[in-house]
């Protein structure tokens, strides 16, 4: 009887065992599989990612094309802080962007971080605002921060969904 209730003690054990092997490994599949949606970038969706820093900068503070050279950069429904929309983001450009309304800034956009997600990709880069300068005025960092970025791919190829700043510099009390 002894060995009867010993063996019933095994297999039990045996089962526990095959039930828990089981759930971890199914854990893992399914983690496994949870991630396999995201889709890795390639060199190229990369550099088209950090081609749009430097169109963004080089739109605003030209204004080129109307504002549209801006305003292209993003999703057609993309977004900058609250302006929404390729027409409002292409007048913030036309508006002065770098070159009046904002006393001939140029913006210089560095240190690229992107990371893919399931719905295309997410990023931040840091943001330097310049003052030109003029002959009796050297030039000169007027503000910093950093720009976090939602990333699309669309028919145009990738684009901003979405941008907001983290300002840095000057400190804000």
């Amino acid at each position: 009887m002894a060995k009867r209730i010993l063996g019933a003690s095994r297999w039990a054990q045996g089962l526990g065992l095959m039930l828990m092997v089981g759930a971890v490994t199914g854990a893992v599949v399914w983690g496994q599989q949870k991630n396999g949606s995201i889709k890795p970038l390639t060199a190229l969706d990369y550099w088209e990612i950090q081609q749009l820093g430097a169109k963004y900068a080089y739109g605003l503070d030209t204004g080129a094309d109307n504002g549209n050279y801006f305003a292209n950069v993003f999703a057609p429904d993309g977004s900058f802080g609250n302006t929404k929309g390729r027409e409002a983001l292409a007048a913030m450009a036309r508006e002065g962007g770098g070159r009046i309304k904002l006393r001939g800034y140029q913006h210089l956009v560095q240190n690229f971080i992107v990371e893919p997600t399931a719905d295309g990709a997410v990023g931040s880069q840091y943001i330097q605002v310049m003052t030109i300068g003029s002959k009796d005025k050297p030039p000169m960092l007027d503000h910093g921060g950093r720009y976090e970025d939602v990333y699309v791919k669309t028919a145009e190829g990738w684009r901003i969904k979405s941008r907001r700043v983290a300002h840095t510099f000057p400190p804000r009390e």
